[in-house]
């Protein structure tokens, strides 16, 4: 690091492959590269900055539960506006898609599975379809029901998939969405299955939530999740959950 060919060949400080090996002259993995970088309060890049204050780490699970992302469950029940996920991964084919131009939606928007050219999956499609994504703090877990506020243009666009922690879920799939797109309506029923979409949340603390495409051009307002069997929200439902 001295800016001068020592041994002149030329090649000064760290160009020369003499340096190779000189911690001055190795360029560390981004921070973030390796599991528990991003809380294990190191600088691991040697860039002055420290775990969740690292760019490197800015898509990393801690750093976005950290940043006020968390909505939070309250006498069983968790009220999200769609539009308010905390990623949103394309799929093979499709995307999920901020719109705000049909009326009657809750929030500032909505968003709709597109392309709509008729694509389906209907197995399978984690990392097949778009993927919605959301945090919710629990407080208490058990059985969860799944309730959609959505609308499609037609019978070829009307249903989702829902799941938990990121894994396919045969009781919460299939969750059919009103036609045709006059209005934003509620919906738990499921296409060829006579229980309505639920599952479990195995344990108190925060849970990933995850909304799937099954048909594009399926559109979603709001999710609801209640422990109540009972409950049925009606127009645009209670208000959002308050997040950390």
């Amino acid at each position: 690091t001295d800016g001068i060919d020592n041994d002149n060949d030329s090649d000064i400080d760290c160009a020369d492959s003499g340096c190779a090996d000189d911690i001055a002259c190795i360029i560390p993995d981004p921070e973030g590269t390796n599991a528990g970088e991003c809380t294990d309060g190191i600088d691991n890049d040697n860039d002055s900055d420290i775990d969740c204050a690292d760019s490197g780490c800015a898509s990393d699970t801690a750093c976005i539960i950290s940043e006020n992302n968390t909505f939070n469950e309250l006498n069983g029940l968790v009220v999200i506006e769609a539009e308010n996920f905390i990623d949103n991964i394309s799929g093979k084919y499709d995307d999920w898609i901020f719109k705000s131009e049909q009326d009657g939606y809750s929030g500032i928007g909505y968003m709709e599975s597109g392309p709509n050219n008729g694509n389906s999956k209907n197995k399978n499609f984690v990392g097949y379809s778009p993927e919605l994504k959301y945090f919710v703090n629990f407080t208490n877990f058990g059985e969860y029901f799944v309730w959609i506020r959505g609308c499609a243009p037609s019978s070829k666009d009307n249903s989702i998939h829902a799941g938990i922690n990121g894994i396919e879920n045969t009781t919460s799939n299939r969750i059919k969405i009103d036609k045709p797109c006059s209005s934003f309506k509620w919906s738990k029923k499921r296409f060829r299955k006579a229980s309505d979409a639920s599952f479990i949340v195995p344990s108190s603390g925060i849970h990933e939530i995850n909304l799937w495409m099954r048909e594009d051009g399926s559109r979603v307002d709001k999710i609801l999740l209640t422990q109540s069997s009972g409950f049925t929200p009606s127009g645009e439902g209670p208000e959002e959950s308050e997040k950390d």
